[in-house]
């Protein structure tokens, strides 16, 4: 497992309960899923955001899975699954969570070769909102 955070990214100003749990499910699914490679998570600093990635080598998605993978209490392989336990929960709980905190998720994903979900999040989620009336 490999880190990689650029110098320039900044503490968060975010509900640190919130991203802890995404960041958990995000690489939680990408241990469950690689059997053998590796896992990179890397943080970098973007247009006032910052952008979590986790990449693996492992098993990937199929393409036409992709759209249906947060949606609640799905699985996109059976077969696998069952073998790593689960009730299809966690990119339904990591994309709500994500709404929660002002941010995105998007996934890129081969067959074979792995997987990377990107996070992208404000790095001050109160600026540019209007105070309480």
């Amino acid at each position: 497992m490999v880190f990689n955070v650029a110098a320039d990214v900044p503490p968060l100003r975010t509900d640190p309960l919130k991203l802890k749990m995404v960041l958990k499910n995000l690489v939680g699914n990408a241990i469950k899923f690689t059997e053998r490679g590796s896992i990179t998570v890397t943080a970098r600093r973007v247009n006032g955001r910052v952008d979590i990635g986790v990449t693996d080598t492992g098993m990937g998605i199929a393409r036409d899975a992709i759209p249906v993978i947060f949606d609640a209490f799905r699985q996109v392989d059976q077969s696998s699954a069952q073998r790593q336990g689960g009730a299809g929960l966690g990119l339904y709980i990591t994309r709500r969570l994500l709404d929660l905190l002002g941010g995105t998720i998007t996934v890129d994903s081969e067959l074979g070769r792995g997987s990377t979900f990107r996070v992208s999040l404000p790095l001050d989620p109160s600026r540019g909102l209007s105070p309480p009336s």
